[in-house]
Parts: structure tokens; C-alpha cells; sequence
């Protein structure tokens, strides 16, 4: 059944034909060169992004520079989420990455926060000596908020939930 606009209805989706010349169509008369557009598709372009740089993309960011980088990923990513040190790493790559200023439908968000994290580590002009330095800036950071904040356990976060 076919459309307003070349749009040909199949079960539910939409499949947009191709321009220019004469669509291939399989045995079952479906254009094999048609973009399919569904609205499920929309929902997984998102399904990967955060809205500040996870601490899961750590270690798919091993090989994106030098030697100390490479240890520097690998000491961090076997730390847990919340020891400072992986607070400091996921600081300094969101003040690297200005992942306060991406918009979830940005092109940069659409690709991903590792897509864009090795993006931006591949294009850093400066030297892992300068990355290192990012590095114990964000640390001391983490460690200047934390005496201020302290973490809380899970059990304290727990008991005032429940108290509450």
C-alpha cells in the first residue's frame, strides 16, 4: 500500500523508497535499498547515552592514548564506582568531553558518551603528561568536596530512607 510522498505502509513501519532510480524489490515485494523508519528505532538511537560520563566507559578508553594513560585506566577502572579516584577520572573527561553542555539529541549524544570520550581523546593535542595533570586537578577536587561532603555508606543511605 503505498502513501502520500513515496512513504509505502508496511505492517505499521513506514519504508521511505529511494530516489533516483527503480527500487529492488525481494521475492516478498519489499524494496531491499528502503530505509526503514519505525518508532522503535528512535527510541534505541538513545538507548546508550548518559547525561554525564559514566564510570562503565573507563575501560573502553584503555588504547585511546599512550602507556601511563593506559595504566592510569587501567588503576582506575578496577576501583569501585564511588572511590575518588574514579570520581576525579569521570570529572576530568567531563570537563574534557563538555558533557555539560551536550543536549541529548546533539549529534555527539546520538553517537554515545564512549564514541564521543574517544573521539576526544584522540583528538587532544596535548601530551598524556598534560591528561595526567587533568587527572590530579579533578583528584584534588574530589578530594576538597569530599572532606566538605563525606559519602555516605549504603546502610546510612538506607536507614534514612526508611526513616523518611
Amino acid at each position: 500500500m503505498t502513501g502520500l510522498a513515496g512513504w509505502k505502509l508496511e505492517a505499521g513501519t513506514k519504508v521511505l523508497s529511494t530516489a533516483g532510480f527503480a527500487p529492488t524489490y525481494n521475492q516478498s515485494g519489499v524494496n531491499r535499498y528502503a530505509l526503514r523508519l519505525s518508532p522503535w528505532r528512535s527510541l534505541r538511537m538513545y538507548a546508550e547515552n548518559e547525561i554525564l560520563f559514566p564510570p562503565h566507559v573507563i575501560p573502553r578508553l584503555r588504547r585511546a592514548r599512550g602507556e601511563r594513560w593506559r595504566q592510569l585506566v587501567d588503576r582506575v577502572a578496577a576501583l569501585p564506582q564511588d572511590h575518588p579516584e574514579n570520581l576525579a577520572f569521570s570529572l576530568m573527561m567531563i570537563r574534557l568531553d563538555g558533557c555539560l553542555g551536550c543536549e541529548t539529541d546533539s549529534f555527539r549524544a546520538m553517537k554515545g558518551c564512549a564514541t564521543c570520550a574517544l573521539q576526544v581523546l584522540h583528538r587532544y593535542k596535548g601530551a598524556d603528561t598534560d591528561l595526567l595533570q587533568r587527572y590530579r586537578k579533578a583528584l584534588e577536587d574530589v578530594e576538597a568536596f569530599l572532606e566538605v561532603h563525606p559519602l555516605r555508606t549504603s546502610e546510612e543511605v538506607l536507614a534514612q530512607a526508611k526513616a523518611a
